[in-house]
């Protein structure tokens, strides 16, 4: 990214200007939404299922969410949908040790070879494994669909 002389940021995305329009829009989702993981992620999970994020938002935000898309697109081609965006770039630059590609995924503040392996492989497990509250009914279903994995024979082996 770099800094336009009114003091906004141009942003380069990997996958071009489309990708950039996207990535404003899903945070801007995320902010009228209070950061609230559980609100904005079917949101974002619908766009992102989509063959055209950006064109599916409004349907997307409309079925999933209280939030006005005015309100989205309002901020997305204004100044604070630029400002959300920096953010969220700045906090990327800053992880430690520096992401290489992507998903470059973070648990707890680390990432290691393992954790990423572990997370693209079985998300869920890893969760469950590294989770310290009160065990969620699906790790117990987890733990239950392994033990009768290891009784199935396997007509093919």
């Amino acid at each position: 990214e770099s800094k336009n002389p009114d003091g906004t940021w141009k942003f380069e995305c990997q996958h071009g200007e489309p990708e950039c329009v996207g990535n404003i829009l899903e945070v801007c989702i995320m902010q009228q939404l209070n950061w609230d993981v559980n609100m904005y992620l079917p949101v974002i999970s619908c766009m992102e299922g989509a063959d055209d994020p950006i064109s599916s938002a409004k349907g997307c935000v409309s079925a999933l969410s209280s939030v006005s898309y005015d309100a989205v697109k309002k901020c997305a081609s204004g100044k604070e949908g630029n400002k959300l965006e920096h953010a969220m770039g700045a906090k990327t630059e800053a992880l430690s040790p520096p992401h290489k590609y992507v998903p470059w995924i973070v648990i707890n503040g680390e990432h290691t070879d393992e954790l990423q392996n572990e997370a693209q492989t079985n998300l869920v497990a890893l969760v469950c494994k590294l989770y310290k509250g009160k065990r969620p009914a699906e790790c117990s279903n987890l733990e239950a669909g392994m033990q009768n994995a290891g009784d199935t024979e396997l007509d093919w082996a």
